[in-house]
């Protein structure tokens, strides 16, 4: 499945520019689409264009300083497969650090999409209301110890912009969130998943599993074929415990604005 996979992936969900919402800027220049948000800067391609050598490196320091004009740091999304096979190097000439690696992994729906029995009162339910989206920031937050309220205007941009091509599932015990994950339909055959952390006192009880089969039985039912997750190494082994193979590997560098102390 690896190289069909990997192909189909390339061709069909690397060009689907992020979900417009308000905020977020989109450009294109070149082979790359830049993106801003209030987070900062994105840089992704489908591919380079052929561009290699001198060439390349006066495109990467374009790109990096249009960010340096902006005073925003800015992640550049490479893959281990991307050509030309320098280009990480060439990217740490620059200036960017490589700062964080996925497993891309994938499964076919129809093996995913069993359902999984919840004890304990713990139940999923669908949501999409901007209150919801704010329990889930919090729910993020507490989970990862970090700040997560840029959430709230991504997940409602998402809902509200492209209502056909998402689906927000939480767990939930006693009307507490314990658990959320969400889904974008791409194309006619791959759906990605995101999310999926869950509160420590509720982990080891099958909700990351259920969210999973439950968003790969929305999937099914909307004629996808696959889901796709961009996977930590914390999920990575739970993913392909249910079966899901790993196809690829996302490594993002990133660029950074000096701060004057």
């Amino acid at each position: 499945m690896g190289s069909v996979l990997l192909r189909a992936y390339d061709n069909e969900v690397r060009p689907v520019p992020p979900a417009a919402r308000e905020g977020l800027v989109q450009e294109t220049d070149g082979p790359v689409l830049r993106t801003l948000s209030a987070r900062g800067g994105r840089i992704s391609y489908v591919d380079l264009g052929g561009l290699t050598g001198d060439e390349l490196d006066a495109f990467i320091r374009r790109q990096r300083d249009h960010f340096v004009r902006l005073d925003r740091p800015v992640d550049w999304i490479t893959y281990t497969h991307d050509e030309p096979q320098d280009l990480p190097g060439r990217l740490e000439a620059a200036g960017f650090v490589l700062c964080e690696t996925g497993t891309m992994l994938a499964g076919r729906c129809d093996r995913l999409a069993s359902p999984v029995r919840l004890s304990g009162g713990l139940t999923i339910r669908e949501i999409g209301t901007r209150e919801d989206f704010e329990r889930v920031a919090a729910l993020q937050g507490a989970v990862w110890g970090i700040d997560a309220s840029w959430l709230v205007p991504q997940l409602t941009g998402q809902h509200t912009g492209e209502p056909d091509r998402w689906t927000f599932l939480v767990a939930e015990s006693g009307g507490e969130f314990v658990s959320a994950g969400w889904t974008r339909y791409y194309t006619d055959r791959f759906a990605m998943l995101y999310g999926g952390a869950t509160l420590p006192g509720f982990q080891g009880r099958g909700i990351y599993r259920a969210l999973v089969a439950r968003r790969a039985q929305y999937a099914l039912d909307r004629g996808r074929e696959f889901v796709v997750v961009d996977a930590s190494e914390s999920s990575r082994p739970i993913l392909q415990r249910l079966g899901l193979q790993p196809f690829a590997t996302r490594v993002t560098y990133r660029w950074t604005p000096p701060r004057v102390e």
